[in-house]
C-alpha cells in the first residue's frame, strides 16, 4: 500500500536535499540527542537522520507484518 502523502507523486521528482527546522521548544531537546548519537555512531547529523529513518522504517514494517 502506497503512503497517502506520496500518492500521485513521482519518486524521481523528490529532491535529495531538504532543510529541516526545529521549533524553539524542540531544539534544546533534540540537538543534544543528535550530538550524542553522532558521537556514538561516529557519523554526522545527516547520518544520524538517515540511520533513524531506516531503523524506524524497519520497525514499522516489522510491526505491520506481525499484525
Amino acid at each position: 500500500m502506497q503512503n497517502k502523502i506520496l500518492e500521485g507523486i513521482d519518486a524521481s521528482s523528490l529532491h535529495s536535499r531538504f532543510q529541516m527546522s526545529y521549533s524553539k521548544h524542540e531544539a534544546p531537546l533534540i540537538i543534544p540527542m543528535e550530538l550524542e548519537l553522532m558521537d556514538d555512531l561516529g557519523c554526522d547529523r545527516s547520518g544520524v537522520h538517515k540511520s533513524a529513518i531506516k531503523m524506524l522504517y524497519r520497525e514499522i514494517k516489522k510491526a505491520k507484518h506481525l499484525v
